[in-house]
């Protein structure tokens, strides 16, 4: 996808709802990334590889943010 068939939305940040640390409250989180290794077995390229996933982190805790973007958006929580 280029650049040009981007729709810019304009949203206002007093129209969202914050999201907290189901441990401790706090709204501010930091990104850091959970490795997982693939097996050669079912690696398309047929060798072991190594792959990182963005994860959300409180800063305050280090409680890593869970659930899909859909669960965090429909329940207006990270609680589980």
């Amino acid at each position: 996808m280029n650049n040009q068939n981007r729709q810019q939305i304009n949203i206002n940040p007093e129209d969202t709802t914050p999201i907290e640390c189901p441990k401790c409250k706090s709204q501010i989180f930091q990104e850091c990334f959970m490795m997982r290794k693939i097996s050669a077995i079912i690696s398309p390229s047929g060798r072991e590889e190594v792959f990182s996933i963005p994860v959300p982190v409180c800063i305050a805790c280090g409680t890593p943010y869970t659930g899909s973007t859909e669960e965090r958006i429909s329940n207006n929580s990270v609680e589980e």
